[in-house]
């Protein structure tokens, strides 16, 4: 299964959403590959 995550909270930030999407894309990476699709720089 691939798997895209498209979101504005992504580490380098860190925060309750933004720790609780990397889990959720390491947890999906053991199911299949993920490409996760997040703003650069330190605000979205």
């Amino acid at each position: 299964m691939r798997t895209l995550l498209l979101t504005r909270n992504f580490p380098p930030l860190w925060g309750g959403m933004e720790r609780l999407n990397w889990h959720l894309a390491a947890e999906l990476a053991r199911r299949g590959p993920v490409r996760v699709v997040a703003p650069s720089g330190t605000a979205a």
